[in-house]
């Protein structure tokens, strides 16, 4: 084997493992991601009503009175304020529907982070 060809072989070598960190890196960072956001089709924003229904229905009825409108809007802010990835990890979000009255079921709404638009 020639000198240089032995040079190319160390070279695609180091190419190699630095592949193959690089993938290590990166199934080391998928298991720790959080769960993928629903899409921003059509599915994923009725997935998102649902769920919010879910959470901040106090009485049950299917709708959102202004009372309860009222508390998703708050703790939907504060959680955003607070950067919450888990919107049922947030005491403000069981808080919130027991101000409404009753025991609303809570549901883990993903939390909907702002996009910035491409200037």
């Amino acid at each position: 084997m020639s000198p240089q060809q032995k040079q190319y072989q160390k070279y695609l070598q180091r190419q190699q493992q630095a592949y193959i960190q690089q993938l290590q890196a990166e199934a080391a960072k998928a298991a720790n991601a959080p769960p993928p956001q629903p899409s921003t089709g059509a599915r994923g924003r009725q997935a998102q009503h649902n769920a919010l229904l879910k959470r901040f229905d106090a009485n049950g009825d299917g709708k959102l009175s202004e009372a309860e409108r009222r508390v998703a809007k708050s703790t939907l802010a504060k959680e955003r304020a607070a950067g919450a990835a888990d919107p049922a990890a947030q005491p403000a979000a069981a808080a919130g529907a027991e101000a409404v009255g009753g025991a609303a079921q809570q549901a883990a709404a993903p939390a909907g982070k702002k996009r910035k638009r491409p200037k």
